[in-house]
C-alpha cells in the first residue's frame, strides 16, 4: 500500500518498516464528525466515505486518490495548497492515533 513518493519507507540496513496495510473504515460518526479508520485507507476513499453523511476530509494531497492515511499522518502531508487555509496539514484533522495489537507474520530467528 502507498506510493512511497516522500520515501517514508526507505530504511537503511537494520532499520524496520512497518507495514500498514489494514484498510477498513470502521466508524463514521457525523454527529460528532469522527471518522475511525485503518492506517492503510486511501485518502479518497476515507473523503467519499465522509461525504456520504454530507462532511469533508480536508487535507488535500495530491496522491489522495492513492496515498493512504498511515502514510499522510507519517508524512502530515497537506497538499498543493500549502498556504490556503482550505488545505490543513493531516495532523490537524487527526485526533488520537493508537496501535493496533501487533501481528508477527516472519519467522523467529
Amino acid at each position: 500500500m502507498g506510493t512511497g513518493l516522500s520515501g517514508g519507507a526507505n530504511a537503511v540496513e537494520g532499520c524496520v518498516v512497518l507495514c500498514l496495510e489494514a484498510i477498513a473504515v470502521l466508524e463514521i460518526d457525523p454527529r460528532e464528525r469522527i471518522a475511525v479508520v485503518q492506517p492503510g485507507v486511501v485518502g479518497d476513499h476515507l473523503r467519499t466515505a465522509v461525504a456520504e453523511h454530507g462532511h469533508w476530509y480536508p487535507p488535500d494531497p495530491a496522491s489522495l486518490p492513492w496515498s493512504t492515511i498511515g502514510g499522510n499522518v507519517a508524512t502530515n502531508a497537506r497538499g498543493c495548497a500549502a498556504f490556503c487555509r482550505a488545505s490543513p496539514v493531516t495532523t490537524s484533522s487527526v485526533s488520537r492515533s493508537s496501535p493496533a495489537p501487533a501481528r508477527w507474520s516472519g519467522s523467529a530467528a
